[in-house]
């Protein structure tokens, strides 16, 4: 990702570096001064340069970034032993991903994860509504694959786990709200966890559905990445891909 955002910016980095190092050596020859002192500040060119392309690449990856991170985190969640469900990561729709699906005793649950950061206000965050539609989203988008392999009788569930220091602002560890579990990271973990335990579908049935889901992840995945695996394979950009499913 880093190196996508300094290749999209190339130019102005390398024009930013033409500047900074022409102006380094222009210290460095003019005879102006001692030349401990035009050394140091020709050095100090160069390290601006340096750290404002750090800097600029840091803060154009930082929310997706964060995303990331949050999502790692709601799977360590989720593969802990206390949780023992089954579950997937990146379940492929049509135009966009389901961070991860689990089968719990109680119902299906469809999972987003948000990272809010210090500086966002959970309560009145513009984002927050677009968060909840798209766990609402994701969790039709689950009841729509089972109801087309003809499962009708097990409940889906919106979930929304946030992450970072702004998760400090919601009101409780965790609570239902307009449909969506709103769930205070790690700390409501265990809470959630019970919450959830206590349903009709049993340790079959989960393996079951974990199946169907996985099923549809795996021909999602023939369908859509057959088309970009030749030119990563010519670009040389395949990497081993993590985990997606863990069946318990």
């Amino acid at each position: 990702m880093v190196r996508t955002e300094l290749w999209s910016g190339r130019r102005n980095i390398v024009a930013a570096a033409a500047w900074m190092l022409g102006a380094a050596l222009v210290v460095v020859v003019l005879p102006v001064g001692p030349a401990m002192v035009r050394g140091a500040f020709a050095g100090a060119l160069v390290t601006s340069w340096a750290w404002m392309v750090f800097v600029t690449s840091l803060i154009r990856t930082y929310p997706v970034t964060m995303g990331e991170w949050g999502e790692s985190f709601t799977r360590e969640v989720l593969e802990s032993r206390e949780f023992g469900w089954p579950f997937l990561d990146d379940v492929p729709m049509e135009k966009r991903n389901i961070d991860h699906v689990a089968v719990s005793p109680r119902a299906v649950l469809a999972i987003e994860t948000k990272f809010v950061g210090a500086g966002r206000q959970w309560a009145t965050d513009r984002y927050r509504e677009a968060a909840m539609d798209g766990a609402r989203s994701s969790a039709r988008s689950v009841r729509s694959i089972l109801r087309s392999q003809g499962v009708r009788d097990v409940s889906v569930e919106a979930v929304l786990i946030i992450w970072g220091p702004g998760a400090r602002q919601l009101e409780n560890d965790w609570a239902v709200v307009d449909e969506v579990h709103v769930v205070r990271g790690v700390a409501a973990a265990d809470a959630w966890r019970r919450y959830c335990k206590d349903g009709d579908i049993s340790g079959a049935r989960a393996k079951e559905l974990h199946g169907i889901l996985a099923s549809h992840q795996a021909m999602r995945d023939a369908h859509t990445g057959a088309k970009t695996r030749q030119s990563h394979e010519g670009a040389g950009c395949l990497r081993p891909r993590r985990p997606r499913s863990r069946q318990s």
